[in-house]
């Protein structure tokens, strides 16, 4: 049956999905005997995972971990290696990984008391006299336990309905109240001899922290004389640094308070020795496993040093001297992008460290060379948030603009609007009476229009239909003879 309610199965076994408490039934004819089983949900475990580079150490945490436990990882869900001991696990994942955590078996120790029973020569009397109307045993704990089971000698033929108390003895007679086990029901079996004794055994399961406690037995009303003590015994039991069972037990002549009047001194009087009511005690220290194991996922990304692609100037362009350059890169990385930088060198002299514009991964700046030479390059650096560097370099010319502004007047030259989507439109003065053609390259330097102006002179502003260019960065070089002014623009339609 579970949780009380009607049967969910019968037979040796029994697979089981739900939580909840169990009881199982074994019956042999007419003697019949039960037991519990408690059936707890999945791991109570829960984790932090972690998201990062490949190159980079992932913590994944136990979410508020449990003093005295000990956490296991390991690579599968069941079974699997074990990865790591504690309550979190650090190390460099090459890929999105999941791994799995328990709460594990811990020191765990099980201790018996030595009396299991009323051996062969034992005496026992009933409990409930007026000396013995509650009868308790003391123990003494000296670091943290679990007392998991006890048994109890019960009368046969009486049988017994009872609750077990665990009081705090520390401050005697000061008790205080601990915890409260119970109700249990052993039946009377009217055919047991008068002298006959049965066990019952039944989990206790209270964590006991250092302290002195007395476990007795309180029944219920008219069953006072249902349970046994074994006379003349004095047996205690002791394992060091854990617990002491005293081998005595403490007598209550009066249950009408708060707590039984059990005495702490009774122990071992020479006028009256019993042990009990309880036998075969269980103790047990360490920590034991939750059910199940948890997941925690690393989540990878490749965090390799940042890409730069340098999208103008075209590998050997060629510029003039007092033109503008536009300079532009894209830097992309699976991380964050730290910093960029765009150098400009002549040979292997830094000339200028631009000024740098932002808009989204693309990166711009401006220069104007002043002096010719064909040993020009552009440098762009780039460094990600986890200190990976990358470099990036294109060659240039510059030559000599010569009487460029004899001819067309460099500070009147202005193509806009850029980006242009539909049109776009090349002003300039023009000082003297020349012929003048407009050169349109696109981004790696290939010629895609020419417009040849003739002989002009004055203000001009000459518009491009920009549906008949693809979408990207052109140069648009106005040149008269021997001189020639270079701007760019962008289509994006």
């Amino acid at each position: 049956t579970k949780d009380g309610g009607s049967s969910v199965g019968s037979g040796a076994t029994l697979d089981v999905s739900e939580a909840g408490t169990y009881k199982v039934s074994i019956s042999n004819g007419s003697c019949t005997k039960e037991d519990e089983v408690i059936i707890v949900s999945g791991s109570s475990v829960t984790t932090t995972g972690a998201s990062g580079c490949n190159d980079e150490n992932l913590t994944l945490s136990v979410n508020n971990p449990v003093g005295g436990k000990t956490y296991k990882w390991y690579d599968e869900e069941t079974a699997g290696s074990l990865l790591h001991t504690g309550t979190s696990y650090t190390t460099t994942f090459s890929q999105s990984t999941t791994v799995y955590v328990e709460e594990a078996s811990d020191g765990v120790e099980t201790y018996n008391s030595s009396i299991l029973s009323i051996e062969e020569g034992m005496v026992w009397s009933t409990a409930g006299s007026e000396f013995t109307v509650r009868c308790a045993q003391m123990l003494v704990v000296e670091k943290d336990l679990t007392l998991k089971s006890l048994r109890l000698m019960v009368k046969a033929d009486a049988g017994i309905t009872f609750t077990t108390k665990i009081i705090d003895a520390s401050n005697a007679p000061n008790f205080s109240n601990v915890d409260e086990i119970g109700p249990f029901t052993v039946a009377a079996d009217p055919g047991a001899g008068q002298y006959t004794i049965n066990y019952f055994d039944f989990d206790v399961n209270a964590q006991l922290t250092p302290g002195t406690y007395l476990i007795y037995v309180e029944p219920e009303a008219g069953d006072e004389e249902g349970y046994a003590l074994i006379n003349d015994t004095y047996q205690e039991d002791s394992e060091s640094g854990v617990f002491t069972l005293k081998g005595s037990t403490f007598q209550a002549g009066d249950a009408s308070g708060d707590f039984p009047s059990f005495n702490v001194g009774d122990e071992g009087k020479d006028w009256w020795t019993a042990y009990g009511p309880f036998v075969n005690w269980k103790i047990e220290t360490g920590a034991n496993a939750s059910c199940g194991r948890t997941s925690a996922t690393a989540s990878v990304v490749s965090c390799g040093p940042p890409s730069i692609t340098i999208v103008s100037p075209s590998n050997n362009s060629t510029f003039y001297t007092n033109n503008e350059i536009n300079f532009e890169a894209t830097v992309t990385d699976e991380s964050a992008v730290a910093s960029v930088t765009l150098e400009v060198y002549k040979g292997a002299s830094l000339v200028a460290t631009l000024p740098t514009t932002k808009d989204g991964n693309t990166y711009t700046a401006t220069w104007t060379p002043t002096e010719a030479g064909n040993d020009y390059s552009l440098k762009v650096s780039a460094t990600d948030d986890n200190s990976n560097e990358t470099q990036a370099e294109v060659d240039f010319d510059v030559d000599i603009n010569v009487n460029s502004t004899e001819i067309i007047s460099a500070s009147s030259v202005n193509v806009y609007p850029s980006p242009a989507s539909t049109h776009f439109n090349v002003a300039f003065d023009v000082l003297s009476n020349n012929k003048v053609e407009i050169l349109i390259l696109n981004s790696v330097g290939a010629l895609v229009n020419v417009q040849k102006l003739g002989n002009i002179s004055g203000t001009q502003n000459i518009s491009f239909d920009a549906s008949e260019f693809a979408n990207g960065l052109y140069y648009i070089k106005i040149k008269s003879g021997d001189s020639m002014i270079t701007k760019t623009v962008n289509i994006s339609k």
